[in-house]
């Protein structure tokens, strides 16, 4: 077990073959890492980034395809999976703690979570969560009491993908469109943004 006190900061780099796929960085505070059964845990106020190569058109359509992800006129696979040159950016700031697994590459965030999605230029370009109209018809704002970010292969093509699950008071901000919610979740593979309520 790894455990690390005061401000920690950890980058990580995936690669296939000489192409560079991901960047990620974690910041957070009394952070801590089990090598074996790969939970990582922290405590206090904290963010990670996630720069990765592919994106898919969220604000196209988030709202027109049917409960099976089809278009009412037709799927279009090419423009429902983006460009797979594209750089996507996953900025997530939150104020009471993290946890998660590496190995299932799973990590949840808790209290007042804020975290901006959306495509970049560069590995090293960031979006702007505190100015919206900066984030284009493609960025994504999003607010919640708790975010699951997951990490897994696209079943189109086999490229990493991402599905966030927030819960609690959960808005979403987009250029196109504006969502509340009490959970709501979104699969970047299937382009499919699911809102769910309460019984009030």
């Amino acid at each position: 077990r790894i455990e690390c006190h005061g401000d920690v900061v950890m980058d990580n780099w995936s690669y296939t073959g000489p192409a560079q796929t991901s960047w990620e960085r974690m910041q957070a505070s009394d952070l801590s890492v089990d090598k074996i059964s790969g939970e990582i845990t922290g405590r206090g106020r904290g963010r990670i980034t996630r720069v990765q190569m592919g994106t898919s058109k969220l604000s196209v359509s988030p709202f027109d395809r049917g409960s099976d992800g089809s278009r009412p006129d037709g799927d279009r696979p090419d423009e429902a999976q983006g460009d797979p040159n594209q750089l996507t950016y996953l900025n997530v700031e939150f104020e009471d703690r993290i946890g998660g697994n590496l190995h299932d590459q799973t990590v949840s965030f808790y209290g007042n979570v804020h975290c901006v999605y959306g495509p970049v230029d560069s590995w090293d370009a960031t979006l702007d969560m505190n100015d919206p109209d900066s984030l284009g018809p493609e960025g994504v704002l999003l607010t919640s009491d708790q975010l699951t970010v997951t990490k897994m292969a696209s079943p189109l093509d086999g490229s990493d993908s991402m599905e966030l699950a927030a819960e609690g008071n959960v808005r979403v901000e987009g250029d196109m469109f504006n969502a509340w919610g009490h959970r709501i979740t979104y699969d970047q593979a299937k382009v499919r943004l699911i809102l769910e309520g309460t019984r009030r």
